[in-house]
């Protein structure tokens, strides 16, 4: 069966806020029984939604999003695309909302839920306590919901990025999402300092966003799906115009980051 895969990738604007001194923790596993601060259901809102995207949605049984508080969360209404922000008001401390998991499958489905701001990646605070790690376990047919707070650097960069990691898996979900406190939000003017025209024939030679592969010694492409892990080069494909490109690289659980590249790829151009 397939996953459903949620993805939002914008760019970002700064955001003025505060971080208290809180008791930290190093690692937390919530399950069924913390019935407190974990809701468990037997609604698949996503999963059902997906037939307004897909063709056959009846080829996903598993969905993991991460929902901003309704109090936190704006629409930007585009000529052609809407999506959704952040907007922080100056007295907020952090980023708030709801990690959800919808799981049709028979088996129960550990996640590491992994936060970024930027390229650091952000503990986690739950009920009164800093967490570094937050691992949730959903039960086979049904959905679970954790609310969680992510405190916000105002040193740093203007995003917020959710990486759920499934246990022993290889995962590409990243939800990101833009964060602002400016009172206006998102608008005209931040969407023409973005703007750039491509041109038709351009969409056959170029990927949209930034892609990469990862090559061995002899520069042939390793199978990642088949567990072969020795790598030595990463090229990056060309793209339609010049970008700074960020590479994260995390050890296999996800628990640190063990290399961070920084890049300028210009238009037309590979590295």
């Amino acid at each position: 069966m397939k996953q459903l895969l949620i993805i939002m990738s914008f760019s970002f604007f700064l955001v003025s806020c505060s971080i208290k001194d809180l008791e930290e923790n190093e690692s937390v596993v919530i399950d069924k029984e913390q019935k407190n601060i974990f809701q468990v259901t037997e609604e698949f809102a996503y999963l059902e939604a997906s037939s307004e995207v897909v063709d056959n949605s009846s080829d996903f049984d598993f969905a993991v999003v991460f929902e901003p508080d309704e109090k936190q969360e704006e629409e930007y209404n585009g000529m052609q695309d809407d999506f959704t922000y952040i907007k922080l008001d100056e007295e907020d401390e952090y980023v708030k909302g709801t990690v959800i998991v919808e799981n049709k499958t028979k088996e129960a489905v550990k996640l590491e839920n992994i936060f970024f701001q930027g390229n650091d990646k952000q503990d986690i605070f739950l009920e009164g306590k800093i967490y570094n790690e937050v691992h949730t376990i959903t039960p086979p047919n049904k959905t679970t919901k954790l609310k969680v707070e992510i405190p916000f650097n105002i040193e740093k960069d203007k995003e917020i990025s959710f990486f759920p990691k499934k246990e022993d898996e290889l995962n590409t979900n990243l939800l990101r999402f833009f964060v602002t406190n400016e009172a206006e939000g998102y608008n005209k003017k931040h969407v023409k300092t973005e703007t750039f025209n491509i041109k038709e024939e351009d969409y056959e030679k170029y990927d949209l966003l930034p892609t990469i592969d990862i090559l061995n010694n002899d520069e042939n492409l390793i199978d990642i799906d088949s567990g072969d892990n020795d790598f030595s080069k990463i090229r990056i494909n060309k793209t339609l115009y010049d970008i700074n490109l960020d590479i994260v690289i995390l050890n296999s659980k996800g628990e640190k980051i063990l290399m961070k590249m920084i890049f300028l790829l210009r238009r037309n151009m590979k590295k």
